[in-house]
């Protein structure tokens, strides 16, 4: 009976090209098919508000599956990051993450000419582990200290697991070579469930309430 009314409702719009829908109370939808040929879904109102929706929806969701949370504080914020590097020889100055994006800078002493810095990194407890060079930063020297940066994009199984990635950063030098390791605990960053946003949820439940009191 329903399915009745709606093929009569929809056969008695006079349909073509310049045909104008919203006049009708409809709203055209256009669709892409594999084969590449368009297809035309006409929606009325509600259904239309419905479908955008639960498409606004599904990309919030999306958005909030998972965040990266630094665990540990930034190490230039503290009283004692001079006299860590003046220790170590290097040591790791910031790194904040964002999305899928892990960067930050590493301060070095400037102790010989020929430096090579790098940030080594596991997703697996250090089962593997990685070595990433870090990019000098241009005119960082102020006479006893240089400055390099890196910067990491993670892979999408290690968001979706809920994964944890450990690091330490490295100078090598002329014959020398330095850690800095965070005192033995290594530098942890790990992937967590984000808090999911309400507001999806809210526009739908508006939508279906709306409609069910007409």
């Amino acid at each position: 009976m329903t399915s009745t009314a709606m093929v009569e409702r929809t056969a008695a719009i006079p349909f073509s090209a310049n045909t104008d829908l919203s006049r009708h109370g409809k709203k055209m939808c256009s669709l892409q098919m594999a084969v590449g040929k368009p297809l035309v879904s006409v929606y009325s109102d509600d259904e239309y508000n419905i479908h955008v929706a639960l498409q606004m929806t599904k990309r919030e969701l999306q958005r909030a599956k998972k965040t990266l949370h630094v665990c540990f504080a930034q190490p230039v914020a503290s009283e004692e990051f001079r006299d860590k590097l003046e220790l170590q020889t290097v040591c790791l100055e910031n790194a904040v993450a964002s999305q899928n994006s892990i960067w930050g800078t590493i301060k070095v002493k400037n102790v010989c000419f020929h430096k090579r810095v790098t940030l080594r990194y596991t997703l697996d407890g250090w089962v593997s582990s990685t070595d990433m060079q870090g990019v000098y930063v241009p005119e960082s020297n102020d006479g006893a200290t240089d400055r390099f940066s890196f910067a990491l994009t993670l892979p999408e199984y290690f968001l979706a697991s809920g994964g944890v990635l450990e690091f330490a950063v490295r100078f090598e030098g002329e014959g020398m070579d330095f850690w800095d390791n965070n005192s033995g605990q290594n530098y942890r960053i790990e992937c967590r469930e984000a808090s999911a946003t309400n507001a999806g949820f809210n526009r739908m439940a508006s939508l279906f309430r709306n409609n069910c009191t007409r």
